[in-house]
């Protein structure tokens, strides 16, 4: 170790060095285990090696290690001048643990700051985006997997010829691999950069669905409480799902329990209108209609509708809409939900011409052929007074056309008595 009178005559380069490497001690281990007895000895432990080391240099003794001189440079260049991305990239590619660490802390650094200061993710070298790629299969340090992982999302919010490069180089098999690691740090990280791939274009999704990654993202999310994880599971799965073609039935099936457990669970409003309009996208079969029917979640989307926040009252609705609409469906579900009649009954009357045209469908869908239906709207006093109001005073031609879909199904099927 350094005594107080070897600092005092210490270059002023290594102490700001020797207290750089103390204050960023923590890099060579997870945070999860730094209370962990053996890693803090050991940690202890390599620091005062580096610090004896470059002690010895201080007094004219030469290191052996050429990797260590490398690295003592690159530290004292971070701290006393700005040093090119080339020198950071160039970092990554040593043997020593050391070295790599401060490579890619220093290569995130910049392609974060990028990204938030939205100017363009600089250009990178592909050996440099392999390396990265390769250091995610490490498992000895997990906060190197963080750095690792965490530059490669920043490059995918980049332009789509920088996407490309990493997937042509297999980011996305590692990525779906990485969310099996029990760090909930790292899995943010890994939705970030599947949702991004997934946005960047159809062919990127298509892949992460073809290796299984909506698959891989269902497993995380029903494990998961964290409030922020949870909201980028459900964007992740939402971004998977928007464009065609859609995922597979199984998929699809395996996904819906998931999504309506955290419908059912969730106040969180942003939490809950990312994980609504992930269903709408998966509702797409009669397969998924029955699965959605089977957790029992229409009751929980019907009084939704009644919700203060339109974001969440839309994707409710198309939810309902894209149920009722299935062939096979037994639209008594919908009608057996306490208040269903009366909260349609209100919506006829929404403010929003999109409200109430999603109304006037769903409950269109519900009225065609059953005239069970149809009797217990008509025993809603006022139903169909408003319903005829409706078509009298909307200039929407969307609102009437739907409305007069529903009054011509109460024409066609109604009993003469109820006329």
């Amino acid at each position: 170790m350094i005594s107080n009178n070897e600092t005092k005559n210490e270059d002023p380069v290594f102490t700001k060095l020797r207290h750089f490497l103390q204050n960023f001690q923590e890099i060579f281990f997870d945070e999860n285990i730094k209370n962990n007895k053996k890693s803090s000895i050991l940690c202890a432990s390599r620091r005062t090696r580096l610090e004896d080391q470059i002690s010895s240099i201080t007094g004219n003794k030469l290191s052996k290690s050429f990797t260590l001189n490398m690295c003592i440079n690159y530290w004292a260049q971070a701290i006393l001048f700005e040093p090119t991305l080339s020198q950071f990239c160039a970092a990554i590619h040593y043997d020593d643990i050391f070295m790599i660490h401060f490579g890619v802390i220093q290569c995130r650094r910049v392609f974060v700051d990028a990204f938030h200061e939205h100017r363009q993710i600089p250009d990178f070298d592909v050996k440099f985006s392999s390396r990265l790629i390769e250091l995610l299969d490490q498992k000895e340090y997990p906060r190197l997997q963080l750095e690792a992982a965490w530059t490669l999302v920043s490059i995918t919010s980049g332009n789509h010829e920088q996407a490309l490069t990493l997937v042509e180089q297999g980011v996305i098999p590692k990525f779906i691999r990485l969310l099996e690691v029990k760090s909930e740090l790292i899995q943010e990280q890994v939705f970030f950069g599947l949702l991004n791939l997934a946005h960047d274009c159809v062919e990127f999704r298509d892949e992460i669905l073809l290796l299984g990654g909506l698959s891989s993202i269902i497993r995380v999310a029903e494990n998961i409480t964290n409030r922020n994880l949870l909201k980028m599971i459900a964007r992740t799965i939402r971004s998977v799902c928007r464009r065609g073609p859609l995922p597979r039935d199984d998929d699809a099936r395996s996904a819906i329990p998931a999504l309506c457990k955290i419908i059912k669970t969730q106040q969180d409003p942003e939490i809950l209108i990312e994980t609504l309009w992930a269903l709408v996208y998966l509702i797409c079969s009669e397969k998924t209609r029955e699965a959605v029917i089977l957790v029992e979640v229409i009751p929980t989307l019907v009084s939704l509708l009644k919700h203060e926040t339109k974001r969440i009252l839309i994707p409710s609705l198309r939810c309902l809409g894209s149920i009722a609409q299935g062939e096979e469906i037994d639209s008594k579900i919908f009608m057996q939900v306490p208040e269903f009649l009366h909260i349609f009954f209100n919506l006829l009357h929404h403010q929003s011409q999109n409200v109430r045209m999603e109304a006037c469908w769903i409950l269109t869908n519900l009225t065609v052929n059953n005239t069970e239906n149809i009797e217990s709207l008509l025993g809603t006093e006022g139903f169909l007074e408003r319903l005829i109001n409706l078509i009298e005073v909307n200039q929407e031609l969307g609102v009437v056309y739907e409305a007069g879909y529903l009054v011509g199904n109460i024409i066609a099927k109604c009993q003469a008595e109820s006329l």
